[in-house]
């Protein structure tokens, strides 16, 4: 709640809107607060203001601190989505140090995605070219011995190749915000390209609203009903799932630096 209330701050303070987003939004529409067995929090935001934050990330002062794939130089810390770290917790996931694993909200940014129009006709063949690029180098080059048919000019494809991986992500979030226009739908790629939440318009996050959270407020979509029944169908009714985090190591209390420090003090013990 007080990384969510920081980002409250920061993007008042910039005029940057955001959402909550998946199990965020439910909770705040059908529990005012997190969903029971729920361990996150997601937000989600339009593609330039997802990109303004990332501008403004040294608003966040410590304990908080903005990890994007450009803020660190370990492959473990290349994150294809913006995470807000509260230092001196722990959600510990690597043994390596230098990379910011405290307790965190995710940020998404939803892209505009093929809503059939001329306009988007081939948009997502190239997205998710550019993707892959920076994500799956290997794909991209099977695909190229296979002389599958890319989408990209080879000498468009063969520059990134030559680029640092953090670089070729930079190029296909820039291709994602010039692009943003185009479409009247929007989705978090990864998601798009899981056939995934495919109704999302972007006119449902027109205007927004604050909704009870745990006994404060977060933004939502005015549309939040259409907009979660194109997730979750009849969103009123409880479906279980299991955490996506069951794998890290969580403490409110313990720094993930110093739980480290002490482990690799142990293992060097007699």
């Amino acid at each position: 709640m007080e990384l969510l209330a920081e980002m409250d701050r920061v993007c008042g303070k910039h005029g940057i809107s955001y959402y909550a987003g998946f199990g965020t939004l439910l909770g705040a529409v059908r529990h005012q607060g997190f969903i029971p067995w729920d361990d996150d929090i997601d937000l989600v935001m339009m593609r330039p203001d997802y990109e303004r934050l990332k501008e403004v990330a040294r608003e966040f002062r410590p304990p908080f601190f903005l990890q994007s794939a450009y803020t660190e130089h370990s492959t473990a810390s290349f994150f294809t989505i913006v995470k807000l770290r509260y230092d001196g917790t722990m959600a510990l996931d690597t043994p390596d140090p230098q990379i910011h694993q405290g307790i965190f909200l995710d940020i998404w940014p939803l892209d505009a995605v093929d809503d059939g129009s001329e306009r988007t006709r081939g948009l997502f063949d190239i997205q998710l070219e550019l993707y892959f690029l920076a994500v799956n180098e290997a794909m991209i080059r099977q695909a190229m011995q296979n002389r599958v048919n890319l989408k990209l000019p080879e000498k468009t494809r063969e520059r990134l190749l030559s680029l640092d991986v953090r670089e070729r992500f930079r190029a296909y979030e820039s291709f994602q915000n010039s692009h943003f226009a185009d479409s009247q739908r929007v989705n978090c790629f990864t998601r798009e390209c899981a056939k995934r939440d495919q109704d999302k318009q972007k006119r449902y996050y027109g205007e927004i609203v604050r909704l009870p959270f745990e006994g404060a407020a977060v933004p939502a979509p005015k549309e939040y009903d259409p907009l979660l029944r194109t997730m979750y169908n009849d969103y009123r009714s409880f479906v279980k799932f299991g955490s996506e985090h069951e794998n890290l190591l969580l403490s409110p209390d313990v720094s993930y630096r110093d739980f480290l420090e002490k482990a690799t003090v142990s293992q060097k013990a007699p």
